[in-house]
């Protein structure tokens, strides 16, 4: 009964160990970002524009590219929702860059939308679950 108890005791402090963390672990803090992406010369919503989150760790949020990005979609009113990754293989993620994009298929071509930039703390410093993103205008 005690080698019993001793190897249940071993195996619970080695499962809970940082040392056996799944590499590709991603946290996310609970603050969404919810915002509208536009047509620039229309000033109409865009329905289904696609959303691109970057995520890194380094720089203040500038030109982010060390992750693979994460993609969101707007509904048909141009209205979003995103998540901002916290943690990624056991780093503190430092900055994000959002942007969207539309591919006009009778073109074959993508048409993209200006770039908003936060850093880690402008996500810590929020307060509630949701803050507002600053309209992406799809040029």
């Amino acid at each position: 009964m005690k080698k019993i108890l001793i190897f249940l005791l071993i195996i619970g402090i080695f499962s809970s160990c940082s040392l056996f963390e799944d590499e590709e672990r991603r946290t996310y803090y609970e603050t969404e970002g919810v915002g509208y992406v536009y047509y620039e010369d229309t000033k109409e919503p865009v329905p289904y524009a696609m959303i691109e989150v970057h995520a890194g760790f380094t720089g203040q949020g500038l030109g982010v590219r060390d992750i693979d990005p994460e993609w969101y979609y707007a509904d048909e009113n141009g209205f979003f929702k995103i998540k901002f990754l916290k943690r990624y293989k056991r780093q503190n993620v430092s900055g994000y860059s959002v942007s969207a994009e539309y591919p006009d298929l009778t073109l074959i071509n993508s048409f993209t939308s200006t770039y908003i930039n936060y850093s880690r703390e402008d996500i810590k410093k929020i307060k509630s679950n949701s803050f507002n993103i600053d309209t992406l205008w799809i040029r």
